[in-house]
């Protein structure tokens, strides 16, 4: 997030190389979402909030719900 240094806080996803990937079934989405989908992605790409997998086996499918002002949120 812009504005908070990576000193203070900062995630990483350390895995045991022993451990086996679990990839959930990759689901459909509807037509009517992928613009919202797509503009949530680059806001949070741009913000440096997400990036880049590292790890592609270690899937799992985003939720949108559609918040009541009508916008969407991704979880």
């Amino acid at each position: 997030m812009l504005g908070i240094d990576a000193d203070v806080a900062y995630h990483r996803l350390n895995l045991d190389p022993k451990m086996r990937p679990i990839r959930q079934k990759m689901r459909t989405i509807a037509t009517k979402i992928e613009d919202p989908i797509r503009e949530e992605v680059k806001k949070l790409l741009d913000a440096g909030f997400i990036s880049e997998i590292q790890y592609p086996g270690w899937v799992s499918n985003m939720v949108m719900v559609k918040k009541s002002d009508g916008k969407w949120r991704m979880l």
